[in-house]
């Protein structure tokens, strides 16, 4: 008897041998793209100059030893599993120290009043805006209170509590300084009232001559 080419062909491409040759494609192919993966994850710790866990990287290459750095110019940073944020500034393999410096321009404004003998009604800022800081002194044996809303143009609404957003005691033969870093935003705008009465809607005349306050605001 002979053999039928035909048959043997048929025999060696069965269904169970098509599977077997598509599972090993795949695995190929999977291995393909771990051995890729790995290339890349060992670049990048190449390039970070770092050895362990690579650390995150933002604005661009982080160096160990990291090169002088000009006034202003962008520097990279890197951000430590505990939270804490390295700078390359030029200052050492830990980074360098980040101080926050005063500039000429672009600063908050500061809005100055002493208090007469009324509810010193005033706008602020006609429009939105936020507040940083509330410093006040007294030296009369009074206790006055500033209060803030989020008004604009046209108020002069010290007799009552809408638009109120925070009340500060102004205490006698003292003074306050309340710093708010993230800043107290005002939607509308920023309006002022001073007076002796402690009530949101008291429109007892604040003590003359006694007080300084000043508002700083951007």
């Amino acid at each position: 008897m002979g053999f039928d080419d035909r048959e043997m062909f048929d025999d060696d491409l069965g269904p169970s041998k098509v599977i077997l040759a598509g599972i090993a494609i795949t695995v190929a192919c999977l291995l393909l793209v771990f051995i890729i993966l790995a290339l890349s994850w060992t670049n990048a710790r190449a390039q970070a100059g770092v050895r362990g866990p690579v650390p995150n990287v933002v604005g661009s290459q982080y160096l160990d030893t990291p090169n002088a750095v000009a006034d202003k110019q962008l520097v990279p940073i890197r951000v430590l599993p505990d939270g804490t944020v390295v700078v390359s500034t030029g200052g050492g393999s830990s980074g360098g120290t980040v101080q926050p410096i005063a500039g000429a321009t672009g600063g908050a404004t500061p809005y100055f009043l002493q208090p007469t003998a009324s509810t010193n009604a005033a706008v602020i800022k006609a429009g939105a805006g936020t507040v940083y800081n509330i410093i006040a002194t007294n030296n009369s044996v009074t206790t006055n209170y500033l209060r803030l809303y989020n008004a604009t143009t046209g108020f002069n609404g010290c007799n009552s509590a809408t638009n109120l957003v925070t009340q500060v005691a102004i205490l006698p033969s003292g003074g306050i300084s309340t710093s708010i870093p993230v800043g107290m935003a005002f939607s509308t705008g920023i309006s002022i009232c001073v007076t002796s009465g402690y009530a949101t809607t008291d429109t007892t005349a604040a003590t003359a001559s006694a007080m300084s306050v000043t508002v700083v605001y951007n």
